[in-house]
């Protein structure tokens, strides 16, 4: 019966009000234990709830450098093709254009016969394959007219390779890169080569499992350059390192 009544007797109320502080004044409503936990679970929630954004310099690349390089330039006079073909050393006459080929440096040049020539030259910039095209223009003028001139030189292509200091999971890559249609498109894939449009700059790029990187068909070396960095920052994150 006394433990019955100790039981069901009611507990003595408190002499304090209530209150939601502790006796140093603080706070017990919003209580923690660990209130550094409550910042990082915040900062997670924020930075989850972030649109995903590329970030990178590209400062991994290496090796940025013209494999080849394709420019024309205008002579100003209608050639003799037949005749030039006899006067010039290393020409061959194809039809109804004429082959030129330079030692040193190496290059090939396509001649027509309203003047119009063609250069490819291989592992060059911009001023080596202009200097080639001054001495191809100055050597007809030598040998077969004098009235030859060099104007209108133009760059029609450039292919740019680089390379990365790490191999590729191309299967990974792919999927990543498929992860953000806006700015890349995987319109190729095989074995040891993916194929993606970096459509910021209108560029097609080769990426190989080996972690080199070719852009076929460019005008300037800047712009090719800066599509190629644009892709560093999703590929190191499918870097293999074995």
């Amino acid at each position: 019966q006394k433990l019955q009544s100790l039981m069901t007797t009611p507990a003595p109320s408190s002499p304090w009000p209530p209150t939601t502080a502790d006796p140093l004044g603080r706070s017990l409503v919003n209580w923690h234990p660990f209130p550094e936990a409550i910042e990082v679970e915040e900062h997670e929630e924020c930075k989850a709830s972030e649109p995903q954004v590329f970030v990178g310099d590209g400062s991994a690349l290496q090796r940025v450098r013209v494999r080849k390089i394709s420019a024309t330039f205008n002579l100003g006079i209608p050639l003799d093709l037949q005749q030039l073909a006899n006067q010039a050393p290393n020409a061959e006459l194809c039809g109804k254009h004429l082959e030129l080929k330079g030692l040193r440096p190496r290059w090939a040049a396509n001649l027509s016969q309203n003047g119009l020539v063609k250069l490819k030259m291989r592992s060059a910039d911009t001023a080596e394959a202009r200097l080639a095209s001054k001495k191809l223009a100055r050597m007809v003028r030598r040998v077969h007219c004098a009235a030859a001139t060099f104007k209108h030189w133009q760059v029609q292509n450039l292919e740019v390779i680089a390379n990365l200091p790490f191999r590729l999971d191309l299967i990974a890559a792919a999927d990543m890169l498929s992860e953000h249609p806006v700015h890349f498109f995987v319109f190729s894939q095989s074995r040891g080569s993916l194929m993606v449009e970096v459509k910021d700059f209108d560029m097609r790029v080769c990426v190989r499992s080996t972690g080199s990187m070719e852009v076929f068909k460019s005008k300037e070396l800047s712009v090719a350059t800066d599509a190629l960095k644009a892709l560093v920052p999703t590929l190191q994150c499918c870097a293999q390192w074995w």
